[in-house]
């Protein structure tokens, strides 16, 4: 978990690194056609070939065009890859459609916003549904990342904070823990270093870490 708040604070990007997440989605999915179809398109999707993943995905839409976590899935391959961001959100707005309440299509449609730069919009769409969804911390690890995009670093670290808590991860917590005291001491170039420096650590305590 340390490792992809690292990433958005060292390249000072708005959008959350954490799209992938195959088996929290595969337990929304309904057992249909569409689900194997959506299956086959995960696995297409981590072996690189986006061609065919994307041809799995528009197969699984001509099964149920009404099933929202493709179209949310869609929408975060095409964030994922760049270059289609207009797509990435119609896909996203389309999922919201279909399912309004989701928390994480709420969140994948922030994130599709948060991709092309458009955090104020990410931050309001993310702030709707987190009013609907407190308690979903990844809601708030992705405002963190939009507040990011916009320079409100302090807005950023309390949101990673939470984030931190509501999903019970320690390891976020002493990253977003670092970052509060760095910043209070000497800013964001502060709290980039400190939260660095610990999730660094906990690399080698983890043993991922492999010396070159």
């Amino acid at each position: 978990m340390p490792c992809w708040p690292v990433m958005v604070a060292t390249l000072t990007i708005s959008s959350p690194s954490r799209m992938l997440r195959p088996k929290r989605l595969w337990n929304s999915i309904p057992h249909s056609r569409t689900r194997t179809q959506f299956w086959v398109s995960t696995k297409v999707n981590t072996t690189g070939n986006l061609s065919g993943c994307e041809a799995e995905f528009r197969k699984a839409f001509e099964l149920d065009p009404s099933d929202a976590t493709a179209h949310q899935r869609f929408s975060e391959m095409l964030s994922f890859i760049g270059g289609r961001a207009q797509e990435a959100i119609d896909e996203a707005n389309r999922a919201r459609q279909l399912d309004p309440l989701s928390p994480i299509i709420g969140n994948a449609q922030a994130g599709a916003y948060a991709s092309v730069r458009q955090s104020d919009k990410a931050i309001e769409i993310a702030k709707r549904a987190i009013a609907d969804n407190p308690t979903f911390g990844r809601l708030h690890g992705s405002l963190a990342g939009s507040y990011l995009g916009e320079h409100k670093y302090p807005q950023a670290i309390e949101e990673w904070k939470i984030d931190a808590q509501l999903e019970g991860d320690k390891n976020y917590a002493e990253f977003a823990a670092a970052a509060d005291t760095g910043f209070r001491s000497g800013g964001w170039p502060s709290a980039l270093r400190k939260g660095i420096e610990v999730s660094l650590a906990q690399l080698i305590r983890s043993r991922s870490y492999m010396p070159i």
